[in-house]
């Protein structure tokens, strides 16, 4: 009877233990609602800013945080745009002028106006070369913010970026050095190129059949927000020192999953 008693009381200890665990855990990242404004808290505990994938959504926030549009980034590739979770659709050739529901969160409907995307469909050069040309665009915008000079766009870095990027593809590592070889120098052995920098990060933004301006923001936002999050690799792109720059990227497989695997390099 008391052998019953002390496994029965452990049990109870035990789902107790769990229950706070998770709940504490819970608390530190997820939607906040702000009045009828809501934000979403990043693992690092500050409110995400510009386009971010959430679950099978792209949302889209402003500077302070707060939410300002959505859309389903599993219908992209249809000639339409979702707004929420199948509450209504609008046509690329639609103009929106009023407002419109955008999605339900915890059973509280969110209301904003949201502007028509463009979801034609580009060609896979046009895609990498788009996501390129957001991707500098991003991080002079954050240099610029920040007091520091903008860099300029490198041909020679962007084709070593892309090189990088699918050396790891191709031989299933994800790291600035591969076998001993420091990435500045396995850069030149590779394409001739010697970066003084480089972030590599990976994503798992990435759909063939969702090559449109929509999901340009959606990929290069979700990379640019990794590097962001990281302190060493915020550090990179806001190195005063460097004064060219380059982009690329790779679609493979890591540990079973498929990936953008997404590299900046950098030059003084």
């Amino acid at each position: 009877m008391l052998k019953h008693k002390l496994i029965k009381m452990m049990i109870t200890l035990g789902l107790t233990l769990i229950t706070t665990v998770t709940t504490v855990f819970a608390a530190t990242y997820g939607w906040d609602q702000k009045g009828n404004d809501w934000y979403y808290k990043g693992y690092d505990g500050n409110y995400v800013t510009g386009t971010v994938p959430i679950d099978d959504m792209a949302y889209r926030f402003d500077e302070t945080g707060k939410m300002i549009d959505s859309w389903d980034r599993l219908k992209m590739n249809k000639n339409e745009k979702t707004i929420g979770v199948g509450v209504t659709t609008v046509s690329p050739s639609q103009s929106v002028k009023s407002e419109t529901t955008v999605t339900n969160l915890n059973n509280n409907t969110v209301v904003q106006q949201v502007a028509t995307q463009d979801t034609t469909q580009l060609s896979e050069e046009e895609f990498y070369a788009d996501v390129c040309k957001e991707s500098f665009r991003l991080i002079n915008e954050h240099r610029k913010a920040n007091g520091i000079s903008e860099l300029a766009w490198s041909d020679e870095l962007n084709n070593s970026a892309k090189i990088k990027s699918q050396h790891m593809v191709t031989n299933q590592y994800f790291s600035h050095d591969w076998k001993g070889i420091k990435f500045g120098d396995l850069s030149e052995q590779l394409s001739g190129a010697h970066p003084n920098g480089e972030n590599c990060a990976g994503s798992y933004q990435y759909n063939p059949n969702n090559l449109n301006e929509e999901f340009v923001s959606v990929l290069a936002n979700d990379l640019f927000n990794r590097w962001k999050a990281s302190a060493e690799h915020n550090a990179n792109m806001l190195n005063s020192g460097y004064t060219k720059f380059g982009f690329g990227y790779a679609y493979g497989n890591y540990q079973g999953l498929n990936m953008i695997y997404g590299t900046q390099q950098f030059q003084w």
